[in-house]
């Protein structure tokens, strides 16, 4: 579960059969950015594991502000729920109209009560801001529940968060575009036919519809011996 980019980018070389330091086809510089290129484009596809962020932002007393709920150097994927820190109240997120029509008439001058609201937005650059449905009358912090996109950082350690399924789409993904770009003389010195960079692509496909389904086991119900499904 996971593995470091330089991990990945040793499977994709044994992958291309481009393993001699002396005469690589691809450079490792050119193949850790598609690696990590892939890992955000199929990240996004099908989604990363949910971790709980303690104290993403603090709220402010007396204030209609938005909230940011990150900076440059991540980029949320999702966030699915959100939670008072001090009291463990569950925050509701609901749709950025819903919120707007909860603050009409609210001023900042008069706070209320501790939010049990909240939306996303993200602005133009690719900021994600979150809006609170009240005038918040206490600086509590929250907590939310989301999962990120891979960092795009080139280093040997930077982490790949995926499942053993997601690692292998993204190895095989990464293979594809690098033999895509590969004239046909290096081609066929590598012994990498048409055929098997075909297979590649499919599988791929196959991968991810995988990691949908393992995804979606989670969110099932477990039923007991003779239940009755459908009652």
């Amino acid at each position: 579960m996971s593995e470091t980019l330089s991990t990945a980018r040793i499977n994709v070389r044994y992958m291309l059969n481009d393993v001699e330091p002396s005469n690589f086809a691809v450079s490792s510089m050119t193949l850790d950015r598609i690696i990590l290129n892939k890992s955000v484009e199929l990240g996004a596809r099908v989604g990363t594991g949910l971790v709980w962020t303690a104290s993403g932002v603090t709220l402010t007393v007396g204030s209609l502000s938005d909230y940011s709920l990150e900076d440059g150097a991540v980029q949320f994927e999702r966030i699915v729920a959100g939670r008072i820190n001090a009291t463990g109240a569950t925050m509701e997120r609901v749709s950025f109209a819903l919120i707007n029509a909860a603050r009409e008439g609210l001023i900042s001058t008069a706070s209320q009560a501790d939010p049990t609201q909240f939306a996303l937005w993200e602005d133009a650059t690719q900021v994600v801001k979150m809006r609170v449905d009240t005038v918040p009358s206490t600086a509590r912090t929250i907590d939310f529940m989301r999962s990120t996109l891979p960092l795009r950082t080139v280093a040997d350690s930077t982490l790949l968060p995926f499942s053993n399924l997601m690692l292998v789409a993204v190895e095989k993904a990464a293979a594809v575009e690098a033999a895509a770009a590969l004239p046909e003389e290096e081609l066929a010195r590598l012994r990498l036919g048409a055929r098997v960079i075909g297979e590649w692509q499919q599988d791929v496909e196959r991968i991810l519809v995988s990691e949908f389904e393992r995804q979606a086991s989670f969110a099932r119900r477990n039923y007991g011996v003779g239940a009755i499904l459908g009652s």
